[in-house]
């Protein structure tokens, strides 16, 4: 009996290390597993492309693999007949060169410059589309027909996808144009372009026409406390009123595009609150851990910093010892 019992000891011990084991890295393995399978695929405009974060955008801080397709001055419907700053044709773009790459993720954004910098028509949406040549009829040199194209291709590409439109921040630009003959201040919500609409109007339509395409909506537009529309989270003039004084610099003083301190504190925390419902492990749980290995890097820096004065004090104090020795004896001697 003394065998067989021993057996089942070893056995249950055994048992026990091994699942310690893997209750200690199963959080770690689901999140390495996370980041290694589920991709994200950027496309937009200047907010997605995020040139003032290392072209991060609005996904870079989740810790995931991402693709950022996004280009500044990208609209959703076609102006001039030029395809290349047009979205849906970063989605095509991306297609046919990664045709054995699925992202679990595509987050899109747009309207800005069909609404004001290239003053698109706004066009209009009929019934959904559900086939390639509806798709080739729609009038894509319209915001919102090249925005209804958009959402057929995603569907057509990546239909087991999860798919989002990121509307943008409340915007007035803030540079000198004669186009509206008003000031310097343009509010994108309440001014209307030459076509007879504001970018309000139009991200209206789009939150309407997600709906019916299954898109999920991250509302930076509603939602968001940064916004360009009043004076407190645009960068200061004055270095001292930011640098001294702390000046919120979350977006440029063009109104427009946003900032890496912008992007942490108006966007990165929705996109990542909208991506929270598919995991057990959040996303904000892992912004937390890199922002934790962050302030621990910076520690670790520090430390040595301190070390290196120590040793540096050290030295000084031993060839003052030194010295003082040298003294010492030469005063003996006479």
């Amino acid at each position: 009996n003394k065998p067989i019992l021993c057996c089942c000891s070893f056995a249950v011990l055994l048992g026990t290390i091994l699942y310690s084991i893997s209750f200690a890295f199963s959080k770690s393995s689901k999140r390495d597993m996370l980041r290694s399978e589920n991709i994200i695929l950027v496309i937009g405009d200047q907010i997605a492309e995020g040139k003032s974060n290392q072209k991060n955008g609005y996904v870079g801080g989740l810790g995931f693999h991402f693709y950022n397709q996004a280009k500044e001055g990208a609209s959703l419907g076609i102006f001039l007949n030029d395809k290349t700053s047009w979205i849906p044709q970063q989605l095509i773009d991306f297609q046919n060169k990664n045709k054995y790459i699925t992202p679990k993720f595509i987050i899109a954004n747009g309207g800005i410059e069909d609404y004001y910098f290239k003053d698109l028509p706004l066009g209009k949406f009929g019934e959904e589309i559900t086939t390639d040549i509806q798709a080739e009829n729609l009038d894509k040199k319209t915001a919102l027909g090249g925005f209804e194209y958009l959402l057929y291709m995603m569907k057509k590409f990546y239909p087991n996808s999860l798919k989002y439109f990121l509307l943008s921040h409340k915007m007035s630009f803030r540079g000198r144009t004669g186009r509206y003959k008003l000031p310097d201040i343009v509010n994108f919500q309440t001014a209307k372009n030459r076509n007879g609409y504001t970018l309000d109007i139009l991200f209206n339509q789009i939150r309407e026409r997600c709906k019916l395409y299954g898109v999920n909506i991250i509302d930076i537009h509603k939602d968001a406390p940064i916004n360009s529309v009043t004076n407190a989270f645009i960068g200061a003039n004055s270095f001292i009123k930011t640098y001294i004084f702390g000046h919120p610099n979350y977006i440029h003083r063009d109104g427009i595009r946003v900032t890496e301190s912008g992007y942490k504190k108006g966007y990165l925390p929705f996109v990542a609150k909208a991506l929270d419902t598919y995991f057990s492990i959040r996303f904000t749980d892992i912004i937390m851990e890199n922002k934790i290995r962050e302030q621990n890097k910076e520690k670790e820096i520090q430390k040595k910093k301190a070390e290196e004065r120590r040793k540096k004090l050290e030295e000084e104090r031993k060839k003052f010892e030194a010295k003082k020795k040298i003294v010492s004896e030469l005063r003996y001697l006479l």
